[in-house]
C-alpha cells in the first residue's frame, strides 16, 4: 500500500522527508524505503535525499540502512526507536561521508563498538543522540565525544 505512494516520490526533487511516528506512517517497511530510495528498482538512487526522518517505524531493519548508506548526500538520519536495527545496520551508515546528525534513542540492539566506530568514520558527524542507551559506559561515551569534538 504505501509502496506505490512512496514510489512516486522517488521522481521528485524530494530533500527532506519525515515519515514514522509524526506522520502516522510507523508500519513502513525495507520495501517500502526501497521504493523511495530507487523507485523500485536498485539501480539508480534518489539522490536528492538529505534529511530523513524514521522515528518510531519499528518494522524497518538494518536493510534499510543499508540502502541509506547508498544515498551520497544524506545528512541526517533520525531512527529513533527503530528496534529492529543492530551493528551491522550502523556498520553500513558509517560509510555516509556527509552524514553529520543522527538520533539513536532506543535503537537497544546495538553495541558500544558499532557506536564508537561510526562516530570515528564519520568525519562530518556533529550531533549524536545516544539517548536511552544504557548499556554505554562512561569512559566509551567520553572516547565518542571527543572523536566527534576534535574536528
Amino acid at each position: 500500500m504505501y509502496a506505490t505512494l512512496i514510489s512516486h516520490l522517488f521522481f521528485c526533487e524530494l530533500r527532506t522527508l519525515e515519515i514514522g511516528l509524526f506522520a502516522g506512517l510507523s508500519n513502513i517497511e525495507d520495501s517500502c524505503m526501497s521504493a523511495l530510495l530507487f523507485g523500485g528498482k536498485e539501480v539508480s538512487i534518489n539522490t536528492n535525499i538529505q534529511r530523513l526522518g524514521l522515528s518510531g517505524c519499528r518494522q524497518l531493519t538494518d536493510e534499510t540502512l543499508r540502502m541509506l548508506s547508498l544515498c551520497p548526500n544524506l545528512t541526517s538520519v533520525d531512527i529513533s526507536g527503530v528496534t529492529r536495527v543492530s551493528d551491522l545496520g550502523l556498520r553500513y551508515l558509517s560509510c555516509c561521508d556527509k552524514l553529520g546528525h543522527l538520533d539513536l534513542i532506543g535503537c537497544c540492539y546495538l553495541t558500544s563498538s558499532s557506536i564508537l566506530h561510526l562516530s570515528s568514520s564519520c568525519s562530518n558527524l556533529y550531533r549524536l543522540n545516544l539517548s536511552g542507551l544504557r548499556f554505554l559506559t562512561g569512559p566509551e561515551l567520553l572516547t565518542i565525544a571527543k572523536s566527534i569534538n576534535t574536528r
